[in-house]
C-alpha cells in the first residue's frame, strides 16, 4: 500500500480507538467483576489502598525523579487535607529555594475523578461498542478457520483414498505410497477435528446483546457507586487503580500539571490552577489596598476604619477593620500614614514648630485652640496629633 497522509490518519484513529476501547474493556470488567477482584491487588511495586483519603496514593509518581510520591496528612476542625510529597529531588527553577515537591491532594483528587467520569461519554461508549462487534467478529472467523481446516482435511483424505484405490495392487510400491499418503491424510483430519472441538469447548457463550446492554448501563452505574456514601475510600482506590496505571503530578508557576496514564496505554494530561496559600487566602483585597494608599494622603486612620466598615468592607478573614489593621497594612505595603506624608511634604510636627517659634509645646497647642495661630495646620494622628506648615 503506498504511504499517503490520509493513510497515516487512518492509522491513528484506529490506534487512538483501540486504546479507548481497552480503556472501556479494563472499566467494564471492573464494575461488574467488583466483588471477585483481590482486595491488595495493586500491581508490580504499587502499596495496598489504605485507609487514608488520598485517592491516588502508591500511584502518584514524582515528574523529576520518578519515585512515588508520599502522602502528608493534616486534620483541622472543619476539614482533613492531604498532600502528596516527594522529598528526593530538587525542584530548581523556578523555584530553587524548594527542596521537595509538594501538590495539594484535594484538588488533584477531585480532577483525576472528573477525568475518569468524562472518559464515560457516549461517543466513547459507542467506540467500545464496535470493538466488542469487532471481538466477535474475530472470533466467528476464529471459529471459521478451524471448520475450513477440517474440510479441507477431509477433501485430502477423500482424494487420497480415491487414489489408493484405483492403485495396481501388483504394483507393490506405488500401492504402499499412496497407502501411506491416506494414512497422512487421515492423522492431519484427526488432528484438525481434534482443533475445532478444543476450540469449541474453550468458546463461551454468546453474550454480545447482554454485554452491549451493560456497556450502556456502565457510566451510571460507576456514578452511582462512586457517589455511594457507604462505599469506602479503599473501594474507590481500587477503582482508581483498575483503570489507571499510574500518575505524574508536577508544579510549575501557578499550575499543576497531572499525566494520566490508563491501562491500556491512553494518556492524559491536566492542568489545574494552583489553590492559593493559606497566607494568600486571608490577604486583603487589593481594592481595599489601593483605598488605604490613596486615603493615607488627606485621612486618619480612624476616618479609613469607619468608612471601610461603613461600607461593609472586611478583611481577608472576613473581620471587620481595626486601627491596628489599617497600621498593618501600611506598614506591609510601605504605604506612608497621613502624618508621614505631610512629614514628607515638609510639614512639622508639634515639637518641631514649638521649638521653631521659641514657645512651649503647650503654649501652641494653646494658641491653635483658641484661635490665635493663623498658620495652616492639619490634623494626622487619632490621638490628636497635629502636623503644622513651615
Amino acid at each position: 500500500m503506498p504511504f499517503s497522509l490520509s493513510y497515516l490518519f487512518f492509522l491513528f484513529d484506529r490506534r487512538y480507538l483501540l486504546m479507548t476501547s481497552i480503556f472501556f474493556m479494563f472499566l467494564y470488567r471492573l464494575v461488574y467483576r467488583l466483588p471477585t477482584l483481590q482486595s491488595n491487588h495493586t500491581g508490580s511495586g504499587a502499596s495496598p489502598p489504605r485507609e487514608g483519603n488520598a485517592l491516588i496514593q502508591g500511584i502518584a509518581v514524582c515528574s523529576h525523579c520518578g519515585n512515588k510520591m508520599s502522602v502528608q496528612y493534616k486534620v483541622t476542625k472543619d476539614a482533613k487535607y492531604w498532600w502528596y510529597i516527594c522529598a528526593r529531588t530538587f525542584i530548581g527553577e523556578p523555584y530553587p529555594h524548594q527542596r521537595s515537591l509538594c501538590v495539594n491532594g484535594n484538588i488533584v483528587d477531585d480532577a483525576v475523578s472528573e477525568a475518569i467520569f468524562e472518559r464515560l461519554t457516549p461517543e466513547a461508549i459507542k467506540a467500545a461498542e464496535e470493538v466488542l462487534y469487532e471481538l466477535e467478529k474475530r472470533k466467528n472467523s476464529e471459529d471459521n478457520y478451524f471448520v475450513m481446516q477440517v474440510e479441507k482435511s477431509i477433501y485430502e483424505a477423500e482424494l487420497a483414498k480415491k487414489r489408493y484405490m484405483k492403485s495396481d495392487p501388483e504394483n507393490r510400491l506405488v500401492s504402499a505410497e499412496l497407502e501411506r499418503l491416506w494414512n497422512d491424510r487421515m492423522n492431519q483430519l484427526a488432528k484438525a477435528e481434534l482443533e475445532l472441538r478444543k476450540s469449541r469447548a474453550d468458546s463461551k457463550p454468546n453474550h454480545l446483546k447482554t454485554d452491549i446492554e451493560r456497556l450502556h448501563e456502565l457510566p451510571e452505574k460507576l456514578q452511582k457507586a462512586w457517589n455511594d456514601n457507604t462505599l469506602c475510600i479503599t473501594d474507590k482506590k481500587r477503582i482508581v487503580r483498575n483503570l489507571v496505571e499510574d500518575i505524574t503530578l508536577n508544579m510549575l508557576d501557578d499550575e499543576i500539571h497531572i499525566g494520566i496514564r490508563f491501562k491500556g496505554g491512553l494518556m492524559e494530561a491536566l492542568k489545574i490552577p494552583r489553590p492559593l496559600r493559606m497566607y494568600e487566602q486571608f490577604k486583603t483585597n487589593p481594592d481595599i489596598v489601593e483605598y488605604i494608599r490613596e486615603a493615607s494622603k488627606s485621612c486618619t486612620t480612624d476616618q479609613m476604619v469607619e468608612y471601610l466598615n461603613s461600607t461593609g468592607r472586611k478583611s481577608g478573614k472576613g473581620l471587620y477593620f481595626t486601627l491596628k489593621m489599617i497600621q498593618q497594612i501600611q506598614h506591609r505595603y510601605a504605604i506612608p500614614s497621613l502624618n508621614e506624608y505631610f512629614r514628607l511634604k515638609g510639614y512639622l510636627s508639634t515639637e518641631d514648630k514649638a521649638k521653631q517659634m521659641g514657645i512651649s509645646p503647650n503654649a501652641l497647642n494653646k494658641r491653635r485652640v483658641t484661635g490665635q495661630y493663623d498658620g495652616d495646620y492639619i490634623k494626622t494622628t487619632v490621638r490628636g496629633g497635629y502636623m503644622f506648615e513651615p
